[in-house]
C-alpha cells in the first residue's frame, strides 16, 4: 500500500480546505446574490434602494468588527485560538450582540414613533444585514481556524436555503417587504445558535479584557479602516441616496451584486491564505515577500479575467439576472468589476501589514483615502449622479491599493531576509482571570 509523507498529507489537506472554503464562499455569495435578485424583482426601487443603503451602513460598521478581532483570529496560531476560545466567543457575542440589539431597538423605536415606511424599511434592512454579516464573518474565521471547513460550508448552505425558501414564500403569498426582512432576521439569528455546539462557555470577564486589549492595539486603526471603507464605496452610495433618494441607489446596488462572483473567489482565497500565512512564512521576511507577490499575481489575474467577461457580455448578464430591469447599466457593472479587482489586490497587502504590525501607518492611509472618495463623491454626485458615485468609488480604491504598497515597499522590494515580528500576545490579559 502506498504511503504518503507528512508534507504530502499536509499539502492535500490544505488543498481540500481551500476547495471547501471556496465552495463556502460560493454558497454564501449565492445566498446574498439570491437575496438581491429577490428584493429587486419583488419589491419597489425605493424598498430595494433602502436595502442597498442599509447594506452600505452595515458593512462600514462590520469593517470595524473585522479589523478589530476577526482578522487577528484568522492570523492567530491554532494553539492560541484553542486556548483562548472562551474569551474569543465572549468578545464576539458582546460586540455582535450589541450591534444587533442597537439595530433592533432602532427599528422598534421608528415603528413606535410612527415613522414613514422609508425609515422603517431602512432600519429593518440594517438589522438583517447586521445579523447576516457580523455572524457569517466570525463563523467562517472560527471554523477555518479549527480546521472544520465543512462546517463553514454547511452554515452557508443553510443561509442559501433560508433565502430561497423565503423568496418562494414571498412570491407565492405576496409577503410585504417589512415582513420578509423580519423573517430573514429571525432565521439568521437562529442560525447563529450553532456556537452552542462547541460546548464552550463564554468567559465574559475574559471577553471584556480582550475587547479592551484589542481596542488598544487595533481600535483606532479599525475605525480608520472603516472610514476608508466608507469613503471608498459607501460614502458615494449614501451621498447619492441623500441627493437623489434611495430609488436612485437601486441600479448602483444591483450592479454591485453582479460582481459578487469575483469578490467571493478572492475572499475565499484570502481567507485560506491568511489562515496559513504565519505557518508558511516561518518568521522570514524573504518567505513573506515570495508569498505576497505570488498571491498578488494570482488575485490580479483573476480580476483581469473577470473584467474581460463583464466587458464582453454586460447586457446579457443584466437581462439574465433582473429580467429587463436596469437595462443600460452595463457600464456601471464593468466599473464595479474594476473596483472588485482592485479590492482583491488590497488583500495581500493587508495581510503583510498586519504581520509586520504597521496598522498605524495603515490607519493614516485610510484617512487620506476616505477624503479622496468622499471628496470626489461630493463634487461629482450632484452633477453626474450614478456616474459621479462610481467614479469616486473606483478612484478611491486605486488610491488605497497604491498607498498599501507604499507602506510595505521596504519588505516587498527588498532582497535580504530578517525575522518577522513575533505574534501579538494581547490575549495574555486573560491569564490573570
Amino acid at each position: 500500500m502506498q504511503r504518503f509523507s507528512l508534507p504530502e498529507i499536509a499539502t492535500f489537506a490544505g488543498l481540500t480546505g481551500r476547495l471547501l472554503l471556496l465552495l463556502d464562499q460560493v454558497t454564501f455569495s449565492l445566498g446574498n446574490f439570491a437575496l438581491t435578485i429577490i428584493l429587486a424583482r419583488l419589491y419597489t426601487n425605493t424598498e430595494f434602494g433602502a436595502y442597498g443603503v442599509a447594506l452600505s451602513i452595515t458593512l462600514v460598521v462590520q469593517f470595524i468588527q473585522r479589523s478589530l478581532y476577526v482578522v487577528s483570529l484568522s492570523l492567530m496560531s491554532q494553539r492560541r485560538a484553542r486556548r483562548y476560545l472562551p474569551a474569543i466567543l465572549a468578545e464576539h457575542l458582546l460586540i455582535a450582540g450589541s450591534a444587533a440589539l442597537l439595530a433592533a431597538l432602532g427599528s422598534a423605536a421608528l415603528v413606535a414613533c410612527g415613522a414613514g415606511r422609508a425609515g422603517v424599511d431602512l432600519a429593518l434592512s440594517v438589522l438583517v444585514c447586521t445579523i447576516i454579516y457580523f455572524q457569517a464573518e466570525f463563523d467562517r474565521a472560527l471554523l477555518v481556524k479549527r480546521g472544520v471547513f465543512a462546517g463553514a460550508l454547511s452554515l452557508s448552505l443553510v443561509y442559501l436555503a433560508m433565502v430561497l425558501t423565503l423568496g418562494a414564500l414571498a412570491k407565492r403569498l405576496n409577503i410585504g417587504f417589512e415582513a420578509f426582512m423580519a423573517l430573514l432576521a429571525a432565521g439568521c439569528a437562529l442560525k447563529g445558535g450553532w456556537l452552542a455546539l462547541l460546548r464552550v462557555a463564554p468567559r465574559w470577564s475574559w471577553g471584556l479584557r480582550i475587547i479592551a486589549a484589542d481596542w488598544r492595539h487595533y481600535g483606532w486603526p479599525a475605525v480608520m479602516q472603516a472610514v476608508t471603507s466608507l469613503g471608498t464605496q459607501h460614502a458615494p452610495v449614501l451621498i447619492l441616496s441623500m441627493l437623489r433618494g434611495s430609488a436612485a441607489v437601486a441600479g448602483l446596488v444591483a450592479m454591485r451584486s453582479l460582481t459578487q462572483p469575483l469578490m467571493l473567489v478572492t475572499r475565499s482565497l484570502d481567507a485560506a491564505d491568511k489562515n496559513r500565512l504565519r505557518q508558511l512564512t516561518r518568521g522570514s521576511t524573504a518567505a513573506l515577500r515570495r508569498i505576497f507577490w505570488r498571491t498578488t499575481a494570482l488575485y490580479g489575474a483573476i480580476g483581469a479575467a473577470a473584467i474581460v467577461v463583464l466587458a464582453v457580455f454586460p447586457e446579457p448578464i443584466i437581462r439574465l439576472a433582473y429580467h429587463g430591469k436596469y437595462a443600460g447599466f452595463g457600464w456601471v457593472m464593468i466599473a464595479w468589476g474594476v473596483y472588485s479587482a482592485l479590492l482583491g489586490l488590497c488583500m495581500p497587502s493587508q495581510s503583510v501589514i498586519y504581520v509586520l504590525g504597521r496598522q498605524r501607518a495603515f490607519a493614516r492611509l485610510t484617512v487620506i483615502n476616505a477624503c479622496v472618495g468622499t471628496g470626489l463623491a461630493l463634487a461629482l454626485c450632484p452633477s453626474f449622479g450614478v456616474a459621479g458615485a462610481i467614479i469616486a468609488i473606483v478612484v478611491s480604491m486605486a488610491t488605497f491599493v497604491g498607498g498599501g504598497l507604499l507602506i510595505i515597499r521596504d519588505v516587498i522590494t527588498g532582497h535580504g531576509d530578517a525575522a518577522l515580528p513575533k505574534e501579538r500576545r494581547s490575549a495574555r490579559v486573560v491569564d490573570r482571570a
